[in-house]
């Protein structure tokens, strides 16, 4: 198993960047919101073409995700990109529930 990392910071204080060090070819990239990545070369390293980019928006297909890539051997480092969107896409969905306030 591996270790669970948690990054937090204001915008622009270098969270994604910390991803250009990482090696393309044993990381996954999770991103719910499809933005480019905020450094030279990202879309190079990593793309869904490479295989190594998942986009996705909701908990289920996360879930999904997730368990496909602790299945397999390819990916040691995870990284789910701005992890709000999942929590802000749950809310949306959740008031529309007849109830919700």
């Amino acid at each position: 198993m591996g270790r669970i990392i948690l990054a937090i910071g204001t915008p622009g204080s270098g969270k994604s960047r910390a991803i250009l060090n990482l090696d393309e070819n044993t990381t996954l990239l999770v991103k719910p919101n499809r933005k480019e990545l905020p450094f030279r070369g990202g879309a190079v390293k990593y793309s869904t073409e490479k295989g190594n980019v998942v986009n996705c928006a909701t908990f289920p297909e996360l879930k999904v995700i997730l368990t496909k890539a602790n299945e397999g051997t390819k990916f040691k480092t995870i990284i789910i990109e701005d992890f709000t969107h999942f929590l802000t896409n749950r809310v949306m969905a959740d008031s529309k529930i007849n109830g919700f306030y």
